[in-house]
């Protein structure tokens, strides 16, 4: 492929919207994939990965100023509207691990907690997260360049109503029909929100990646869930080891840091 054909798979990928799993934008974005995949003559199989997920609707205001805000996902469940709110600065440790903001929730003594994430450019920091419930308390992240305008502010609001409802992502395999140990390559298609930066550059390499290896036996993985502690691709491995599924001669792991 070329330069602007990679640059075009990733704009595509980013118009479809917000990444999360067990979403419209999820099964959209498989369709989507299985097309491109039949395009490179490969066949292939849905597989579900069923989990809970975390549904809400929400509301943060600062002297009734409304604040860009991501509920903390799996956190507490249950309805709350209050102005019992602490406001604290934290570093998320670039989000990747469920337990990178215990430390935080842990301390919280008011009724509802907005944590403002630490980074070089002020943004909010979203935290995989753990499809399980964690009670705690009702929490929400913030950027941090926020963290001023919260902290002076005489009332912050918080309204959350927070619960959990039965879903579906999709690992989506993909074979050619050559013999033999293949080469396994993989990438994740959901994440917190638009994504184009890391897994939409990784759909464009796997896929450049098929076209260049189209000579030797593949296997190929798109992922779900990767945001909830790499649910979709924790269930796949999970399933071929109990299935002593074949070995691949290699891995490709793309579209994730």
């Amino acid at each position: 492929m070329q330069g602007e054909e990679l640059r075009h798979i990733v704009e595509t990928y980013e118009r479809f919207g917000i990444h999360r799993a067990g979403t419209d934008v999820d099964r959209a974005v498989v369709d989507w994939m299985e097309g491109r995949f039949a395009a490179l003559g490969l066949g292939t199989t849905h597989i579900d990965a069923p989990f809970d997920r975390y549904v809400t609707e929400s509301t943060l205001t600062a002297d009734g100023v409304e604040i860009d805000h991501l509920p903390f996902f799996y956190e507490w469940t249950g309805s709350i509207d209050t102005t019992d709110v602490e406001v604290v600065l934290a570093d998320a440790h670039a989000g990747g691990r469920d337990h990178d903001l215990d430390h935080t929730t842990d301390a919280a003594a008011t009724a509802a907690l907005v944590i403002a994430t630490e980074h070089p450019d002020g943004s909010l920091v979203a935290v995989n997260r753990e499809a399980r419930a964690h009670d705690g308390r009702p929490t929400v992240l913030v950027a941090g360049r926020d963290h001023a305008r919260l902290n002076a502010a005489d009332t912050v609001r918080l309204r959350l109503d927070a619960w959990i409802e039965p879903a579906l992502t999709t690992n989506l395999e993909a074979r050619n029909d050559l013999e033999g140990p293949p080469l396994l390559i993989t990438t994740p298609l959901t994440g917190w929100f638009g994504c184009a930066g890391e897994r939409g550059t990784g759909v464009a390499v796997l896929l450049e990646l098929v076209e260049r290896f189209a000579d030797r036996p593949l296997l190929v993985l798109a992922t779900g869930g990767h945001e909830l502690d790499y649910l979709g691709v924790r269930q796949w491995v999970a399933a071929r080891r109990a299935e002593h599924g074949e070995r691949p001669v290699a891995v490709i792991h793309v579209g994730a840091s």
